[in-house]
């Protein structure tokens, strides 16, 4: 659900894959909670692989978040929350190893959502074909809600079709942006209809949207395929999200009107006006 900047190797023969890329938690005030990451190593070389803890904040509307270190500019922390067992160690090529690590949720976490990334990196010496050396870093994100009163607020920012006119039957994209106002991360999830003029629904989607972190927003491209369509057209997005199921509506219109098609009709008629006037 979100995308995480690395520095990635310049040489394919040091790299390594995490798993999972993300963990969805809760937890109560007081809870020690332990989890595990599994690195596996798919390149060509022995790898010596040290693990840090970053915060994070969102960055762009496609999911993605930027690493900021010990920053506290970003999303509330749970970096000091983390102790990460044995996070410096060998792997060699073809190998997994398994990496624990606890959370230590204070008694006093204040309720909403607190977040941190796992950052895992080669160490040692590795020489790219420039010259200089390189090194390899993928996050797992930590996504933590501790359970209260927290704030679920989000809102459509936009919602429209990519043209209000389509001369032609064909794929009709949507573009949706919303905004989580909230203090915990929310995954909205509904439906796209669309309705032809006299109201009659033409079209269902179930919508699963993406994870979407407190202060950003994001963007949903959803798409359709008309088919004999013509007039004019109304796009619904009903969704909902959070614990509460709070609704998020919007709608925007459209127009579809196949010039090929019409033409034709237009000339269809007219001919038959044409014979018609010569018959009488």
């Amino acid at each position: 659900s979100f995308f995480v900047p690395a520095s990635l190797a310049a040489d394919a023969g040091r790299s390594f894959t995490i798993t999972p890329p993300i963990f969805e938690l809760t937890a109560n005030p007081g809870d020690k909670l332990s989890e595990v990451v599994s690195i596996f190593n798919n390149g060509g070389e022995d790898l010596s692989i040290a693990t840090t803890i970053e915060n994070l904040k969102p960055m762009g509307e496609q999911g993605q978040v930027q690493i900021i270190g010990e920053s506290s500019e970003g999303l509330p922390t749970l970096r000091d929350w983390i102790k990460v067992r044995g996070g410096n160690f060998s792997l060699v090529k073809g190998a997994t190893k398994n990496v624990e690590f606890d959370i230590n949720i204070p008694a006093n976490a204040q309720p909403g959502g607190h977040f941190a990334t796992l950052l895992f990196g080669t160490t040692g010496s590795s020489v790219s074909g420039g010259g200089a050396a390189v090194s390899q870093k993928i996050g797992t994100l930590v996504l933590l809600t501790i359970a209260g009163t927290a704030k679920e607020s989000a809102q459509v920012i936009s919602f429209s079709s990519a043209k209000k006119l389509f001369w032609q039957n064909q794929n009709i994209d949507f573009k949706t942006r919303i905004r989580n106002d909230g203090n915990v991360y929310i995954r909205p999830r509904g439906f796209l209809t669309i309705t032809n003029i006299w109201g009659k629904k033409i079209y269902e989607q179930e919508i699963d949207t993406k994870n979407i972190l407190p202060s950003a927003t994001r963007e949903i491209p959803l798409s359709y395929k008309s088919s004999r369509m013509f007039g004019p057209y109304t796009a619904n997005l009903v969704l909902v999200y959070g614990n509460t199921n709070q609704n998020l509506n919007a709608a925007t219109g459209f127009w579809v009107i196949p010039w090929i098609s019409t033409l034709t009709v237009i000339i269809v008629l007219a001919v038959i006006i044409l014979l018609r006037r010569r018959l009488w």
